[in-house]
C-alpha cells in the first residue's frame, strides 16, 4: 500500500480559521486533539466513508517550509501536547492527509453534509504526506519543528548531513507523530522515488505486524468497529456525529461480529477468513469472525 498522501489545506467560507478544529470535530466520527488527530467519516447508517489524518500547525512556524534552523529544545515546550489547547485556535493552519484515491469521496461528503456550505478543502500540490514506519525512523536526529516532539530521519533524506544546517530540503519539513503508533507522518515536498518504493514496503510490512486496517482495507462501505485495533478511533463518548446513533446500537447491544488478526501463511487454511487485507512473504492480516 502507498506510503504517500494527499495534502488538503482547509478553510471556511467567510468563517475565521478558529471554527474550523470545533466543526470537523463535531462532523467526523473521532476526537480531535493535538496537532494530529487520526479521524473517520460515516454514512448514516455507520459505514466507512473516509479516514484522514487532520493536522494542525501553529501559523508563527508556518515559515519552517522555508526557512528553519532552530532547535529542537528552543521550541519544544512551547509548542508540546500538552500545550496545545492553551492556544488561540486562530493562529493554526489545518490540514487533512488522506490518499489521492480516497480525497475525491471525501470532499463530495463533506459537500453533502456541509448545508452552510462553508467548508473548503483545497490540494496543496507542492507538498505531500509520507507514513514512515519506525523501522526507519529509529534512528533519528531531532530539530526545530512545530508542535509536539517530532523527529527527522537522517535516513529519509539518504545522506549523512547536519540537518540543523544543510540544504533547503530537510528544513521545508514537518513531523509528526502518527497517533496510531505506526512511526511518522511527514511533511514534506518530496521524496526520492527509490526511498517512497522503500517507505510503502516497511510501512506495510509495520501495519500488518500490528494489525492495524487503513484506507483501502474499508472498501464497500464497511464498519470501522468491525476492523480491530483501528475501530478505538470511533468516539464512544461522542454524540451527534453522522452515524453516531448506529455506532452507539452496535457497542451496547455486542453486535461487533468481525475483527482483524494476523497470521502466518502456513495456517492461512484453519482460519475461516472473511478477507485478506494484506500480505508479505510470512504473515497475512485477514478480517475473520471472532
Amino acid at each position: 500500500m502507498p506510503a504517500k498522501l494527499q495534502l488538503a489545506k482547509i478553510s471556511l467560507n467567510g468563517r475565521n480559521n478558529e471554527e474550523i478544529s470545533k466543526i470537523f470535530n463535531s462532523i467526523c466520527a473521532s476526537k480531535i486533539s493535538g496537532p494530529i488527530s487520526y479521524i473517520f467519516f460515516l454514512d448514516n447508517n455507520g459505514r466507512y466513508v473516509a479516514d484522514a489524518f487532520f493536522l494542525a500547525i501553529l501559523a508563527e512556524n508556518m515559515k519552517f517550509f522555508e526557512n528553519s534552523s532552530k532547535k529542537f529544545d528552543e521550541i519544544s515546550e512551547k509548542n508540546s501536547d500538552e500545550n496545545f489547547e492553551n492556544y488561540d485556535p486562530e493562529k493554526f493552519h489545518y490540514f487533512l492527509a488522506t490518499f489521492p484515491e480516497i480525497f475525491e469521496k471525501l470532499q463530495n461528503h463533506l459537500k453533502k453534509i456541509d448545508f452552510r456550505k462553508q467548508i473548503k478543502i483545497d490540494r496543496v500540490e507542492s507538498f505531500f504526506a509520507y507514513m514512515v514506519p519506525d523501522s526507519i525512523a529509529k534512528n533519528s536526529t531531532f530539530f526545530g519543528l512545530n508542535g509536539g516532539v517530532y523527529e527527522v530521519v537522517n535516513e529519509l533524506f539518504n545522506s549523512e548531513k547536519n540537518l540543523e544546517t544543510d540544504c533547503a530540503f530537510d528544513k521545508q519539513t514537518f513531523v509528526f507523530n502518527d497517533p496510531r503508533n505506526l512511526g511518522k507522518i511527514i511533511l514534506t515536498n518530496s521524496l526520492p522515488k527509490n526511498l517512497e518504493k522503500k517507505l510503502n514496503f516497511e510501512h506495510e510490512n509495520m501495519r500488518i505486524m500490528a494489525e492495524i486496517a487503513e484506507f483501502y482495507d474499508f472498501e464497500n462501505s464497511k464498519i470501522p468497529l468491525e476492523y480491530g485495533k483501528i475501530s478505538k478511533f470511533i468516539s464512544s463518548e461522542k454524540g451527534c456525529y453522522c452515524g453516531q446513533e448506529i455506532i452507539q446500537k452496535i457497542r451496547v447491544l455486542g453486535q461487533i461480529r468481525k475483527t482483524v488478526k494476523t497470521i502466518p501463511n502456513s495456517e492461512l487454511s484453519s482460519h475461516e477468513i472473511i478477507k485478506i487485507l494484506a500480505k508479505n512473504e510470512d504473515f497475512s492480516m485477514i478480517l475473520t469472525k471472532i
